[in-house]
């Protein structure tokens, strides 16, 4: 059957769904979950689609509260080597040294925020900015050497560019075992450099790979 043939059942196709699915009661009950959350955004619900089939009211305060839940249950296995971790960072800076910071998708907007604040003013206002990096950051290199030769190798390529003996890499991973993340890991250990990685319970060959971790637990 040709576009033009399918035209009209997609349009009659369309017109049912517009009329299931945008129904006044539906827009009624948007506008008043919009309006109350305005007015008390902590109590307020939120409408949560749920596959079609409705919508199911969440407190806007639940968040929070799964929030402060998991950061309870994840304290005492995440602090000391988290503090571990901070003291290597802040020997390498204060001996001259510089930190890369990289991840995949979300990582990679955690490792650019840290990055930021590092060079920022992060803490202390009239600080020296200090000196960091998130290999993810760099569009044109990032792009061109995925294009010409392949994304496993695009961070490695940096490290061995750029890294150093006194320098340190700290990798955010969910999985812990993406090639490319690998890559610069194994890069990064052929240089000399410090590897840290903050990943996910199933911790993967990067934890296997680092000279330091902290691992979120399985909860």
């Amino acid at each position: 059957m040709t576009s033009r043939c399918r035209a009209p059942v997609w349009a009659r196709g369309g017109q049912t769904r517009v009329a299931a699915e945008f129904t006044w009661h539906r827009v009624a009950d948007g506008r008043e979950a919009a309006f109350r959350e305005l007015s008390d955004p902590m109590s307020a619900p939120v409408l949560v689609p749920a596959c079609r089939t409705g919508v199911s009211r969440v407190p806007a305060s639940a968040g929070f509260d799964e929030l402060s839940r998991l950061l309870e249950l994840g304290r005492d296995a995440l602090a000391p080597a988290t503090a571990r971790m901070a003291g290597e960072v802040a020997d390498v800076l204060a001996g001259g040294g510089k930190l890369f910071v990289r991840g995949n998708g979300g990582s990679a907007a955690y490792a650019q925020h840290m990055v930021a604040e590092l060079v920022g003013r992060f803490l202390i206002p009239g600080r020296r900015g200090l000196p960091a990096i998130a290999l993810c950051a760099c569009a044109a290199t990032l792009t061109a050497r995925s294009n010409d030769i392949g994304y496993e190798d695009a961070l490695a390529r940096d490290v061995l560019a750029l890294g150093r003996s006194e320098d340190v890499i700290l990798t955010f991973s969910m999985s812990g075992a993406t090639a490319n993340q690998l890559a610069a890991f194994y890069a990064a250990e052929s240089v000399g450099l410090r590897r840290l990685a903050l990943l996910a319970a199933t911790a993967g060959r990067c934890a296997r790979s680092a000279s330091g971790r902290s691992s979120c637990p399985r909860i």
